[in-house]
């Protein structure tokens, strides 16, 4: 994807098991874009990544209609993991 408005445009066309995504994306920040699929009706699993320490971040992001975040950097065996995780439920 080149920007997160291509997003809700692709999940109409095509199915996606688990959108893995950053807050920081061109045009839509990703708090933004999660809140616009869900209000679209799209139940697909949403993990996202972030540099970001904020305070209450995931609270926010889980407030937001996002399943999982995680920081960066991550250990990649861990991020596998967790997608595995979140397929299988």
């Amino acid at each position: 994807m080149r920007d997160g408005r291509e997003v809700c445009d692709l999940l109409r066309e095509q199915h996606a098991d688990l959108i893995l995504m950053d807050l920081g994306l061109p045009h839509i920040d990703g708090l933004a874009l999660v809140e616009a699929i869900r209000a679209a009706g799209f139940e697909t699993p949403v993990m996202v990544l972030t540099a970001y320490d904020l305070p209450h971040l995931e609270a926010t992001i889980r407030s937001t209609g996002a399943n999982a975040l995680v920081q960066k950097p991550y250990d990649p065996d861990e991020l596998i993991r967790r997608m595995h995780q979140m397929l299988a439920a």
